[in-house]
Protein backbone atom coordinates (compact mmCIF):
# COMPACT_ATOMS: atom_id res chain seq x y z
CA UNK A 1 0.00 0.00 0.00
CA UNK A 2 1.28 3.28 -1.30
CA UNK A 3 -0.04 6.82 -0.62
CA UNK A 4 0.14 9.10 -4.13
CA UNK A 5 2.50 11.67 -2.60
CA UNK A 6 4.51 8.42 -2.42
CA UNK A 7 4.62 6.78 -5.95
CA UNK A 8 5.13 9.89 -7.64
CA UNK A 9 8.47 10.91 -5.85
CA UNK A 10 10.08 7.45 -5.81
CA UNK A 11 8.19 6.06 -8.85
CA UNK A 12 6.60 2.60 -9.46
CA UNK A 13 9.40 0.21 -9.17
CA UNK A 14 7.88 -1.41 -6.15
CA UNK A 15 4.68 -2.13 -7.54
CA UNK A 16 4.99 -5.91 -9.43
CA UNK A 17 4.50 -6.13 -13.53
CA UNK A 18 1.68 -8.77 -12.34
CA UNK A 19 -1.63 -8.50 -13.32
CA UNK A 20 -3.86 -7.54 -10.59
CA UNK A 21 -6.76 -5.44 -8.61
CA UNK A 22 -5.66 -2.23 -7.58
CA UNK A 23 -7.76 0.06 -4.76
CA UNK A 24 -7.94 3.66 -4.22
CA UNK A 25 -9.10 4.45 -0.77
CA UNK A 26 -9.05 7.08 2.19
CA UNK A 27 -6.43 6.98 4.76
CA UNK A 28 -7.49 7.17 8.86
CA UNK A 29 -8.49 10.49 9.70
CA UNK A 30 -9.47 11.57 6.21
CA UNK A 31 -11.98 13.65 5.13
CA UNK A 32 -13.44 13.71 1.72
CA UNK A 33 -13.96 17.05 -0.06
CA UNK A 34 -14.79 17.99 -3.29
CA UNK A 35 -13.79 20.47 -5.42
CA UNK A 36 -14.78 22.05 -8.32
CA UNK A 37 -11.75 21.78 -10.84
CA UNK A 38 -8.85 18.88 -10.69
CA UNK A 39 -5.31 18.92 -11.82
CA UNK A 40 -6.06 16.66 -14.31
CA UNK A 41 -7.02 16.52 -17.74
CA UNK A 42 -10.67 18.58 -17.15
CA UNK A 43 -11.61 18.30 -21.05
CA UNK A 44 -11.39 15.97 -23.90
CA UNK A 45 -12.67 16.50 -27.72
CA UNK A 46 -14.31 19.64 -26.01
CA UNK A 47 -16.23 17.63 -23.53
CA UNK A 48 -16.20 18.96 -19.89
CA UNK A 49 -14.77 15.45 -17.75
CA UNK A 50 -15.45 17.20 -14.43
CA UNK A 51 -18.31 15.85 -12.76
CA UNK A 52 -20.82 18.27 -10.60
CA UNK A 53 -19.89 18.12 -6.87
CA UNK A 54 -23.26 17.87 -5.61
CA UNK A 55 -23.49 14.69 -7.69
CA UNK A 56 -20.10 13.35 -6.09
CA UNK A 57 -21.24 14.31 -2.38
CA UNK A 58 -24.97 12.78 -3.04
CA UNK A 59 -23.36 9.96 -4.65
CA UNK A 60 -20.40 9.44 -1.66
CA UNK A 61 -22.78 10.19 1.62
CA UNK A 62 -25.32 7.03 -0.03
CA UNK A 63 -22.84 4.57 0.16
CA UNK A 64 -22.06 2.54 3.73
CA UNK A 65 -18.78 1.69 2.58
CA UNK A 66 -17.19 5.16 2.24
CA UNK A 67 -13.26 3.92 2.63
CA UNK A 68 -13.20 1.99 -1.01
CA UNK A 69 -13.29 5.08 -3.73
CA UNK A 70 -12.38 3.03 -6.61
CA UNK A 71 -11.84 -0.45 -7.75
CA UNK A 72 -9.92 -1.18 -10.65
CA UNK A 73 -7.99 -3.66 -12.91
CA UNK A 74 -4.82 -3.82 -14.30
CA UNK A 75 -4.41 -6.84 -17.32
CA UNK A 76 -2.24 -5.21 -19.36
CA UNK A 77 1.61 -6.19 -20.62
CA UNK A 78 3.09 -4.84 -17.94
CA UNK A 79 -0.03 -5.31 -15.24
CA UNK A 80 -0.06 -3.17 -11.86
CA UNK A 81 3.22 -0.86 -12.69
CA UNK A 82 1.85 0.20 -15.94
CA UNK A 83 -1.28 0.39 -14.84
CA UNK A 84 -1.43 2.50 -11.61
CA UNK A 85 1.49 5.00 -13.15
CA UNK A 86 -1.31 5.70 -16.10
CA UNK A 87 -3.75 6.57 -13.32
CA UNK A 88 -1.20 8.82 -11.43
CA UNK A 89 -0.09 10.33 -14.67
CA UNK A 90 -3.29 10.92 -16.14
CA UNK A 91 -4.28 12.62 -12.55
CA UNK A 92 -1.18 14.99 -12.62
CA UNK A 93 -1.68 15.38 -16.79
CA UNK A 94 1.23 13.59 -17.77
CA UNK A 95 -0.81 11.44 -20.10
CA UNK A 96 -4.04 10.61 -20.97
CA UNK A 97 -4.98 7.02 -21.60
CA UNK A 98 -6.71 6.81 -18.10
CA UNK A 99 -10.27 8.84 -17.27
CA UNK A 100 -11.68 6.46 -15.20
CA UNK A 101 -11.99 6.96 -11.73
CA UNK A 102 -11.59 10.35 -12.50
CA UNK A 103 -13.91 11.78 -9.44
CA UNK A 104 -10.93 10.62 -7.26
CA UNK A 105 -9.06 14.01 -8.65
CA UNK A 106 -11.42 15.86 -7.55
CA UNK A 107 -11.15 15.48 -3.90
CA UNK A 108 -9.03 17.86 -1.79
CA UNK A 109 -5.90 16.44 -0.65
CA UNK A 110 -5.79 13.63 -3.19
CA UNK A 111 -1.95 12.89 -2.93
CA UNK A 112 -2.70 10.94 0.64
CA UNK A 113 -5.12 8.74 -0.68
CA UNK A 114 -4.01 5.39 -0.19
CA UNK A 115 -3.63 2.59 -3.34
CA UNK A 116 -3.64 -1.44 -2.33
CA UNK A 117 -2.84 -3.76 -4.73
CA UNK A 118 -2.82 -7.30 -5.04
CA UNK A 119 -1.67 -9.75 -8.08
CA UNK A 120 -4.14 -11.87 -9.75
CA UNK A 121 -4.88 -13.83 -12.98
CA UNK A 122 -8.52 -13.29 -13.99
CA UNK A 123 -8.40 -9.45 -13.24
CA UNK A 124 -11.43 -9.04 -15.12
CA UNK A 125 -13.51 -11.65 -13.07
CA UNK A 126 -11.74 -10.42 -10.31
CA UNK A 127 -12.87 -6.81 -10.86
CA UNK A 128 -16.38 -7.34 -11.93
CA UNK A 129 -17.21 -9.58 -8.67
CA UNK A 130 -15.31 -7.11 -6.44
CA UNK A 131 -17.59 -4.00 -8.12
CA UNK A 132 -20.76 -6.27 -8.05
CA UNK A 133 -20.22 -7.41 -4.16
CA UNK A 134 -19.21 -3.73 -3.26
CA UNK A 135 -22.68 -2.37 -5.26
CA UNK A 136 -24.93 -5.06 -3.41
CA UNK A 137 -23.87 -4.04 0.30
CA UNK A 138 -23.80 -0.48 -0.76
CA UNK A 139 -26.56 0.48 -3.36
CA UNK A 140 -24.29 1.87 -5.76
CA UNK A 141 -20.38 1.58 -7.08
CA UNK A 142 -17.30 2.89 -5.07
CA UNK A 143 -17.10 7.03 -5.51
CA UNK A 144 -15.12 7.26 -8.55
CA UNK A 145 -16.51 3.41 -10.18
CA UNK A 146 -19.95 4.46 -12.04
CA UNK A 147 -20.20 1.11 -14.05
CA UNK A 148 -19.05 -2.50 -14.72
Amino acid sequence: MFDITYLVTNGYNEIPINKGIYIVRIPCNFTVKFLDKTPAISDFKSKNLLYDIKMLENKYSSLQDKNILYIGKADCEKGLRQRIGQYIDYGYKKGKIHRGGRAIWQIENYEKLLIDFYCCIECEHEEKNLLKNYKFLNGDYPLANWRL
